[in-house]
């Protein structure tokens, strides 16, 4: 069975080397792999509810938590910078 061309297109990608650090690109370019990257998570999670919090930190002030729509899965947390 042939590779769907994204899939393809990235192991391509990975495999000439010489990759710039994400933190070193441009932002299209950062979110462009990180669509390739999804191809590989599957189905989502449910999500029963998203919060956004404001936690002063060094690197921004805000924090997204996520509660799991499905019965004994823990909660998760990700953390993003205002500036």
């Amino acid at each position: 069975m042939p590779l769907d061309p994204q899939v393809q297109a990235l192991l391509e990608r990975v495999a000439s080397g010489g990759q710039k650090p994400i933190d070193e690109i441009p932002i299209d370019e950062g979110r462009a792999v990180g669509r390739m990257l999804a191809l590989f998570d599957g189905e989502p999670e449910p999500v029963a509810a998203v919060e956004d919090r404001r936690i002063p930190g060094p690197a921004g002030d805000i924090v997204r938590s996520g509660r799991p729509g499905r019965a004994g899965r823990r909660s998760v947390t990700s953390c993003s910078s205002t500036r």
